[in-house]
């Protein structure tokens, strides 16, 4: 297991909320000095941090791990959050056909934020 992954996938987890360490800090029940050591690295998480982590992001915790590019379990209906699944390492499916590379994703990404910043001007 690849610990530079462990905390790159940490990281860009909470960037993608716009979420401070400190926040991030306070909804694991940690101090902020301990999130710091976590995310660069000079700490090691517990099973328990990583159980915390998975439920804040709402994602798998072999995603965290780096066991997988997938950020979601497949079997459960829950909400997905598409930008993170769009940035991801994870192959996309299409019509259980096509497989969208890289720059589809970008694609449909720069799509769905411009609807997105649209309908926030229209109110």
């Amino acid at each position: 297991m690849n610990q530079k992954i462990i905390f790159q996938r940490i990281v860009n987890l909470r960037e993608k909320k716009d979420w401070s360490q400190t926040k991030l800090a306070q909804k694991m029940g940690i101090s902020k000095s301990t999130m710091s050591k976590i995310e660069n690295g000079s700490r090691k998480l517990t099973a328990e941090e990583l159980i915390k982590l998975s439920k804040v992001f709402d994602v798998t915790s072999d995603y965290i791990l780096g066991l997988n590019d997938y950020p979601f379990e497949s079997n459960r209906s829950i909400q997905y959050d598409l930008e993170i699944l769009l940035n991801s390492n994870a192959r996309i499916k299409y019509a259980n056909q096509y497989i969208l590379s890289e720059e589809e994703k970008k694609f449909f990404d720069g799509i769905i934020s411009g609807h997105y910043a649209l309908k926030k001007k229209e109110k």
